[in-house]
């Protein structure tokens, strides 16, 4: 594996970034009020305020009865300036997504912000689950849709094989989960084809990258996680593009 650290491209076919924290438990309070700070501390990356009603629906099932339970709370959502990224906060949960992604460190630097922002009003708060997601999105100009050999790694490949009739093809996923130390990975890759249920005109492919850990943890590990997961995702990208994807992401040496 090549120096990560060294690996720079000129552009990327990224369609959207997110790091997640899903709470243990909804925490009492923010279904009706943002804390001023924390509203501040959002609205420095993310200045268009734009909080939004929300239902959350939970079936519980007992001995006598299935009832569904409702409960409405709002979702404090932040936009950038040209709305190229969001931050969303409710009780159960803490994300921030960028669709014009440029650095890492920036990004993990305005999640961390919010994060350390909301752990200061609400210390009692219990994570469950983080997650950092890379969504890349290839689409190449010409050629055959569902030939991606030379483009990507072999292993990739063989699904759109499988029907036995490419100029047919209207859909072809892949999904793996795999453990990767203390943490685990979802891989989602193929053509999903926006045109679905018309066959794939398309030359765009997929490769979906998730790094996770569920399970209780404290705020401390944050940071270390997010850099931990965001090696995973560079390595599982680098193993998924070959040399001639490279080419076209502009790498530089």
């Amino acid at each position: 594996m090549a120096d990560l650290k060294a690996i720079c491209y000129e552009r990327n076919f990224l369609k959207e970034v997110v790091a997640r924290i899903d709470l243990a438990a909804p925490v009492e309070g923010l279904e009706a009020t943002l804390p001023d700070k924390l509203n501040d501390v959002a609205l420095a990356n993310f200045p268009l305020r734009e909080p939004r009603h929300a239902v959350a629906r939970e079936l519980q099932i007992s001995a006598k009865a299935v009832e569904e339970k409702r409960s409405e709370f709002t979702e404090w959502v932040f936009h950038g300036r040209l709305r190229e990224k969001t931050l969303s906060i409710a009780p159960e949960w803490v994300y921030v997504s960028h669709k014009q992604y440029d650095r890492y460190e920036q990004f993990r630097d305005e999640f961390l912000d919010v994060a350390s922002a909301f752990v200061v009003e609400f210390p009692a708060a219990g994570y469950n689950r983080l997650g950092l997601r890379y969504i890349n999105q290839f689409e190449l100009p010409d050629g055959d849709p569902t030939d991606w050999s030379g483009y990507l790694n072999d292993s990739m490949l063989p699904l759109f094989g499988l029907a036995g009739r490419p100029a047919q093809l209207t859909r072809a996923m892949h999904y793996t989960e795999f453990a990767e130390g203390d943490h685990q990975v979802r891989l989602q890759y193929g053509m999903h084809n926006p045109d679905f249920p018309a066959p794939v005109r398309r030359k765009l492919f997929v490769v979906d990258i998730d790094a996770f850990r569920s399970g209780l943890f404290q705020h401390g590990e944050l940071a270390t996680l997010l850099n931990t997961f965001h090696q995973t995702a560079q390595e599982v990208f680098e193993d998924a593009i070959t040399a001639k994807m490279r080419e076209v992401l502009g790498a530089k040496v």
